[in-house]
C-alpha cells in the first residue's frame, strides 16, 4: 500500500468541476510535484488532501487513515502539513515566536496560552535549530512581517516542519524567488528528502518542480493527464502538446 493515495478525488463549486476523478499514488519518503497551468485543479487537490475542501466524491488515504473530508487542524495533529501560496505568519511575533506556535501543536486553545506552554528550554533550541537548517538562524529575532518574500516562504517551511510531518505539502514555494533564493529552496527540499520526509509539492515552475521531484503529476482542466518520472513528463506528447508547448518552445521549458 502506497504511503499517500489519492483515490477519484473530485471537487466541484456549483456548476464548476475544478478536480475531476484524480488519483495517484505517493510512496515514503518521496517528492513527487504536481504541476499544470493556471487553472489545472492543483491547489483545489492540495485543499481537498490537506481538508480545507470536502470532495464530492473520492478520497485521499494517508497510511491507512482517510484525511479528506477531515478538519485541517485534525490532519495538521496527524501528521499532515501544508504551506500556503500566500505566506500567512503571525506578522507582530517574531521568527522564533512563529515556529514556537508549530511546537504548540497540542495546545490550540489560545495563542497566548500556547506561547508560554511553548517556550520551554527544548522547544526554543528545536525551534532555533529548525530556523537554522532553513536559513533563518540570523532572522529569529525580526518580527515575520519584515522579512522579504524569499524569507517568508522559508518561514513557512519551517513552521510546518515544526508539527513535525509524516507529509509535507508545499504550495507553489519557488512563486517569486530570485535565482539565490529559489537555489537554496531546491537544497534544503534535497536535504528534507534525504532525511525521508515524504513530500507533495505543487508548483507553475515546471523546471524547478521537474528538477526536484523524484515523480510528477500533470493536470489539466481538473484532471490527471499524466504521470511519471520527470524525464517520461518531459517527453510525453500529450504533456507537450497541452501544457509544455512545442518545438523550441517546448525545449526552452523543459531544460
Amino acid at each position: 500500500m502506497s504511503f499517500l493515495a489519492a483515490e477519484q478525488l473530485s471537487v466541484s463549486f456549483g456548476r464548476l468541476t475544478a478536480l475531476d476523478g484524480v488519483s495517484f499514488d505517493v510512496e515514503r519518503g518521496q517528492l513527487v510535484a504536481v504541476i499544470g497551468p493556471n487553472g489545472a485543479g492543483k491547489t483545489t487537490l492540495f485543499n481537498a488532501i490537506a481538508g480545507a475542501v470536502r470532495p464530492a466524491r473520492g478520497r485521499a488515504v494517508l497510511d491507512g487513515r482517510v484525511v479528506s473530508g477531515r478538519p485541517p487542524h485534525r490532519n495538521a495533529l496527524a501528521g499532515v502539513a501544508r504551506t500556503f501560496q500566500v505566506a500567512r505568519p503571525f506578522h507582530e511575533l517574531t521568527v522564533r515566536d512563529n515556529v514556537l506556535v508549530g511546537l504548540g501543536r497540542a495546545r490550540y486553545y489560545r495563542l497566548g496560552g500556547l506561547l508560554r506552554r511553548a517556550r520551554s528550554s527544548a522547544d526554543i533550541e528545536r525551534a532555533e535549530a529548525l530556523l537554522g537548517d532553513v536559513g533563518l538562524g540570523e532572522s529569529m529575532e525580526r518580527l515575520a512581517g519584515e522579512l522579504p518574500l524569499g524569507h517568508l516562504r522559508l518561514l513557512e517551511i519551517a513552521r510546518a516542519l515544526a508539527l513535525s510531518p509524516r507529509l509535507l505539502m508545499l504550495d507553489e514555494p519557488a512563486a517569486g524567488l530570485r535565482d539565490t533564493e529559489e537555489a537554496a529552496l531546491e537544497a534544503l527540499l534535497r536535504r528534507l528528502r534525504e532525511q525521508g520526509l515524504t513530500m507533495l509539492l505543487v508548483e507553475h515552475d515546471v523546471e524547478f518542480a521537474l528538477r526536484v521531484a523524484d515523480r510528477a503529476v500533470v493536470l489539466t482542466a481538473g484532471r490527471k493527464l499524466a504521470e511519471g518520472a520527470p524525464e517520461e513528463v518531459r517527453t510525453n506528447p500529450e504533456v507537450i502538446d497541452a501544457y509544455l508547448g512545442t518545438g523550441t518552445e517546448a525545449g526552452d521549458a523543459t531544460r
